[in-house]
Formats: structure tokens, sequence, C-alpha cells
């Protein structure tokens, strides 16, 4: 069984085969029997029997792209060995369709006028396969990677672990080229920039750093009571009176030992038992002694000089040490070390840090505008002083050497502020002949020492000021 196409009458003739009516002006097909195969009533046309068309969907025909005017020719992208738009079936229409077309006249079939798909190389391949390489990246060029990446971590403020991310898509990629990567290493640590700053002006990093901030500052700014500190200066001129010492300069030291010695004592074992408040309490303490020897240099000074005014008078050794010891030793005793020692600092300010001006004398004036270094300061120079003294004459006060020199040092003090009436402290034990001052009276290993002060540096006494009672003497 076939079908036939019946034309319209016209040029063709008349048809002999019976024909069945029309269906208005559309042509119909025509039941021809005994046909030859392949052949339809008396259309030369070939056709197959649609029992042997294959089953496949319905695609429109797809022809060369149009081209605009102006357009660029190279736009146009290669064909891919990615699915196309043919290869896939047709959405909503159903199998009923299916074999309603043959082959010969599928639009698939029609030429185009345009050559074959090209085969898949270099130059038509897509971006990423372009970007790889036929073989794995050599050992060298990823030791090079990783080094750049290192070199570009300041650049992007990178964090160690948004570094070893970028070292690690270096791994993971050795078939692709190094001048994408680094394009694609680029722009991660763009991100990863972004995201530092991000998380940086947070509101939570923001209130984190000003609560680490406020806990730092309580950290460094632990307030001492004011009755601890009191008792820190007593400590200090203390140290600073006291007639053993062979330097000046370890007075702030001195007084912190002495905080940690006598922490029971003096209540100070509550601080001392925590370390932020044992920092800000050694600070306190080695401060205060500095300020408290500058302090005593001033007073020591003031007792040689002229006042600007005229109201003061320079004081002979014997008050002079009575009035400092009644400020500064602990519990306001004064003995005979004490006047030796004072006897050598008034020495030495005479001879270096005054001027003689007539019967009496004034400070020297410096030329830096008062500001003086370090190694320049007073007590830096007293301290080389007494070590120069100390090398010349040994450690030991008793010998010879040092009673001569104390012989000299203080009737030269005697000479020129007065001497002593002995009222305010006991007599030195120096006597004088027709020639004037001559030796001292005994040997001074039996010189009774009233201040009670030890060899180690630290002053022993038995009694001790009342906190915050202040000296009768205020012109100081």
């Amino acid at each position: 069984m076939s079908f036939h196409f019946s034309p319209t009458t016209g040029g063709l003739g008349p048809i002999t085969t019976a024909t069945t009516p029309r269906l208005a002006s559309q042509p119909i097909l025509q039941r021809v029997e005994n046909h030859p195969p392949g052949m339809t009533g008396i259309t030369p046309r070939p056709s197959r029997e649609l029992s042997t068309t294959p089953l496949r969907p319905w695609t429109p025909s797809i022809g060369a792209p149009i081209e605009r005017q102006g357009s660029n020719a190279g736009s146009f992208t290669a064909h891919s060995a990615f699915p196309q738009v043919q290869d896939l079936p047709a959405p909503g229409r159903g199998q009923i369709f299916a074999g309603s077309i043959p082959d010969d006249v599928d639009g698939l079939n029609q030429p185009d006028n345009h050559s074959p798909l090209p085969a898949l190389n270099r130059s038509n391949a897509p971006v990423f396969a372009s970007c790889m390489r036929a073989n794995p990246r050599p050992e060298h060029e990823t030791t090079a990677l990783m080094t750049w990446v290192d070199e570009i971590r300041p650049q992007f403020t990178l964090e160690p672990r948004q570094v070893r991310e970028l070292k690690g898509m270096v791994m993971v990629a050795p078939s692709v080229e190094t001048e994408p990567l680094k394009l694609h290493l680029l722009t991660h640590a763009a991100i990863c920039r972004l995201e530092n700053k991000s998380n940086a002006n947070s509101d939570t990093a923001s209130v984190k750093e000003v609560v680490d901030s406020a806990m730092k500052q309580l950290s460094k700014h632990i307030e001492i009571p004011s009755t601890s500190k009191e008792i820190i200066r007593t400590l200090g001129r203390d140290e600073c009176a006291n007639p053993a010492r062979s330097s000046y300069g370890d007075v702030g030291k001195a007084v912190w030992a002495r905080c940690k010695a006598e922490a029971d004592v003096h209540d100070f074992s509550v601080f001392l038992s925590k370390t932020t408040h044992e920092t800000a309490f050694k600070k306190v303490a080695e401060a205060t002694g500095k300020k408290m020897l500058q302090q005593f240099r001033d007073d020591i000074l003031a007792t040689i000089v002229v006042d600007e005014s005229g109201r003061k008078e320079p004081l002979n050794l014997e008050k002079a040490t009575h009035i400092l010891c009644k400020k500064y030793v602990k519990g306001g005793g004064g003995g005979t070390l004490h006047q030796f020692r004072f006897a050598m600092i008034r020495r030495f300010m005479r001879e270096s840090e005054c001027e003689e001006e007539g019967p009496v004398l004034k400070r020297r004036k410096i030329g830096n505008g008062g500001r003086q270094t370090q190694d320049e300061a007073f007590w830096g120079r007293f301290d080389k002083y007494l070590k120069e003294k100390i090398d010349e004459f040994g450690m030991n006060m008793k010998d010879d050497k040092w009673k001569e020199y104390l012989t000299e040092t203080v009737q030269a003090d005697w000479q020129r502020f007065g001497e002593p009436n002995n009222s305010l402290l006991p007599a030195l034990p120096l006597v004088s002949n027709s020639n004037g001052f001559t030796a001292v009276r005994v040997p001074l290993q039996d010189i009774h020492d009233t201040s009670n002060s030890g060899g180690s540096g630290i002053a022993q006494t038995a009694g001790e000021t009342p906190i915050g009672q202040q000296s009768d003497y205020d012109h100081f």
C-alpha cells in the first residue's frame, strides 16, 4: 500500500486513474494499488516505507550565522566539542511525529555552503582548555611559583593561612600554564585582602580592639595607695643618706630591693603577689628612688651656697648633717659616718658645682641651659670620683689613706663653714694642736656609729619615723 500526490488539473493532461474527491483547495493523498515499490502514483520522486524510517526527533535546519553590517567577523565562536542544540531532544514534541519526514528532506542534511566542523586544537579550543599544558609543570617552575607567592604576600597583607591556600592552588594545578595560574592567584590574593580589610573594620573587631587596649592601659596604670607611696619615699630617702653606699646610680634598685625585703612589715605582699601589680610597684619604687636622689643633691648643695634672696646662710658640717639626717635617715638619727660622707659630698660640690664669688659660693651656671646627659649628671660624676678614691685607697675605710683623706676633708670644711659646737651630734675624733688639726684621735674601727648603718649598703635602724611626719627644717 502506498500514497501518491494528485496535482490539480492543468498542463499535465487528464488523469486516467480514479481519484478521491479533494478537501477544499489542498492536495490529497491517493491510495494506489499495485504500484512498483518506491513509486507513488505518477510522481517520479522516490520514497521509502514509513516503517523503515528511524525514530528521531525533528529539529529545524541550521545554516551559517548571519553577519551584520560592520560587525567583527572574527567574533563568531567556533564550534566546539560540547553538545550542540541540534543534538538535544526537541522539548514538547511527542514521538507521534517521529519518522514523519524522510531523511532526504531533513534540514540537517541540506547543504549550507559552509565548511564542515574543524577538529579541536589549541587555536579553537575553549579558554580553559587553552590554559592546559601537555605535560605537568617541572619542579623548578613549581618552586619559582612558591617563591612568587611569598613575594606578593606583603603587597596584599596576606595572613599565613591565606598564603597556604595560594600555595595549595599551585600544587593542585600542575597542568595549568604559569601565566594563567598567576592571574588566578592574584585574583584570590585580592579577594583575601578585601576579606582582611572587612574583618578589620567589622564592629566585632573594633570592640575587641577597644577592650584589649583598655585592659592594657589598666595593667599599665595600676594605682598604688598613697600610704604605700609615702612608705616608698621614706625608704628612698633612707637609701640616699646611707653613708656606706659605694654608688648612687643604683638607688632606685636599692629601694625596690628594700620593698621586697620588707614586704611583710609594710603590707606590700598583696601587691607583690600579682605579676602586673609587682611590675607597677617596681616602676614606682625605682622612680621614687631617683626622685629622692635628685632632691638629696639639692638639699646638700643648699647647705654650702648662698641663697639668691640672701636670707639663708651656709651651714657648718655638724648642723648640715643633723638637718639632713633628720629628713632623710629612717629614724632621724645621724652619726660619725654620716658626717664623713656629707663632708666628702660637700667637698666635691665645692670643687665641681660651685663658683667662688668672694667669701661665698654660688651655683655654677650650666652652659647648655641646665640639661646634662646621664654620664655628666651630678651623681654620675660623684660615683666616678668615689670610685677613683676606692681604687686609690681600697675598700677598707679603716686604712690610713682613708683616715688621712677624711681628716683633710673635714678640716677644710670646718675652716670654710665653721667649727662644730658638738651640741647636735657626737664630736668627731679629731684633735688640734698648735699647727692646726692633725689627725684622728682614735682609730676609725673604734668609732661608735650612732646611725647603726651596716656595711652592706642598707642602713638598719632601731627606730622609725612615723609615716607622714615632716622635718622641722623646711628651708630645703
